[in-house]
């Protein structure tokens, strides 16, 4: 039995949102987008009214402001989706990683890298779920923690290592690569 998701797009560039759409169509036929937005104030609108959905993909910057402005206006803590960032702006790398993104992929977008970010979602809902159902049976699970929120997964040469983002002091974009530069 396939799981079946839901997602919303923010993302002013019509020929940009259509793209992910057809990707998310061809390739992710249980994913159901629910909302596509083009402006801050109108995904605020939507959020605030409607359930949250399991992914967000949001471009950075928009027509009427940045997006974190969006995370102002609605409160980041009641934002539960996995979040993916697609963006022509590497400068805001480090403030989507503090907003918990799973991924943050440059425009033009690889439907390569697109698809691989969407399996990451996909891998921590299911997690999280997972997580609750433990949770609720009283098995506890480190990952299911609210601790766990301050920490990042991020892939090295040697597989994957989780750092505290209190730990990142700043990020250098350079073509399709981010280079983090850890305190220690």
């Amino acid at each position: 039995m396939t799981n079946k998701y839901t997602a919303c797009i923010i993302e002013d560039e019509v020929d940009a949102s259509d793209y992910l759409l057809l990707i998310l169509n061809n390739e992710f036929p249980n994913i159901e987008v629910k909302y596509v937005g083009r402006s801050i104030k109108d995904a605020a609108m939507y959020l605030l009214k409607e359930e949250h959905p399991d992914i967000l993909f949001l471009d950075v910057q928009l027509q009427d402001g940045v997006i974190f402005d969006l995370f102002d206006k609605i409160g980041a803590d009641k934002i539960h989706s996995q979040i993916i960032f697609t963006t022509a702006y590497d400068k805001f790398a480090l403030p989507a990683i503090k907003a918990n993104a799973v991924d943050y992929l440059l425009k033009p977008v690889s439907p390569l890298d697109f698809i691989i970010a969407v399996n990451k979602c996909i891998t921590k809902i299911k997690s999280n779920k997972e997580a609750k159902i433990a949770e609720g049976s009283g098995i506890v699970n480190s990952t299911s923690s609210a601790a766990s929120h301050h920490f990042i997964n991020l892939p090295t040469l040697n597989g994957f290592s989780r750092i505290s983002v209190n730990d990142i002091v700043y990020c250098e974009a350079d073509a399709n690569y981010t280079t983090i530069t850890l305190a220690n």
